[in-house]
């Protein structure tokens, strides 16, 4: 959870020891049900955790972050199973290898 989340967190009323309770204060039984009624609520079709986390281990890639950091925030033991939530395309791939700073070489035939 990054600083700015946790303090904003930590600045709301607390009305109840979990940070989203149920209407009745409750923690909620199972989030899958909660995504797809909020999903429902926005229209928003094929809504699930695992895609919410997909979403946030490939931001954190894309933002520059190592991978051994973000199987580590997963908490994932095997570096494979980190590998099958991220979706790395070609222009990821593609604007980490610009990145590199390559002398250029240059020859001119006289």
């Amino acid at each position: 959870m990054s600083d700015q989340l946790s303090d904003t967190l930590k600045k709301l009323a607390k009305k109840s020891r979990w940070v989203f309770p149920t209407v009745s204060g409750k923690k909620h039984a199972h989030v899958y049900k909660v995504v797809e009624r909020v999903a429902d609520r926005a229209k928003i079709k094929g809504a699930h955790p695992r895609k919410f986390r997909a979403t946030f281990l490939t931001r954190l890639l894309q933002s520059g972050c190592d991978i051994a950091n973000v199987q580590a925030l997963a908490g994932h033991k095997s570096i494979k199973t980190t590998q099958r939530y991220l979706g790395i395309s070609t222009q990821l791939r593609r604007e980490a290898v610009n990145r590199l700073k390559l002398p250029v070489l240059v020859t001119t035939e006289d």
